[in-house]
């Protein structure tokens, strides 16, 4: 099923989709979902490894968004921002964040989810 799987993680495509599992978190540098491809690379052809915690998560390996414009680790429900990051929350270690209310799956994965791997 799509949609919010706790307060903090959201699934927006399921196994059987062209993307593959994914799922989104909001981050507060950003103020943006970020996305987790688990069994299909995105179109950086990058994919995680997930610890099964829907309150907790972790994801490896890092989340590397344009080169450093946001750069983390999500390790046990924590986003350590690593300093090259290029927002304010840089080299920090916060909690992650509820999802935003207004968020829906389906809206998040039309507007923001990755193209489709060729």
């Amino acid at each position: 099923m799509i949609g919010k799987l706790s307060r903090k993680l959201m699934k927006v495509a399921d196994m059987n989709s062209d993307h593959g599992l994914v799922f989104a978190h909001y981050c507060p540098g950003c103020k943006a979902p970020h996305f987790f491809h688990l069994t299909k690379p995105n179109a950086s052809n990058a994919k995680w490894h997930w610890n099964g915690d829907i309150e907790q998560p972790t994801f490896e390996p890092s989340m590397n968004i344009n080169n450093g414009v946001c750069h983390y680790y999500l390790k046990w429900g924590r986003i350590e921002f690593l300093p090259d990051c290029q927002h304010e929350l840089k080299g920090q270690n916060v909690v992650l964040p509820n999802l935003p209310d207004d968020y829906d799956a389906e809206t998040i994965r039309q507007d923001y989810l990755d193209p489709i791997p060729k």
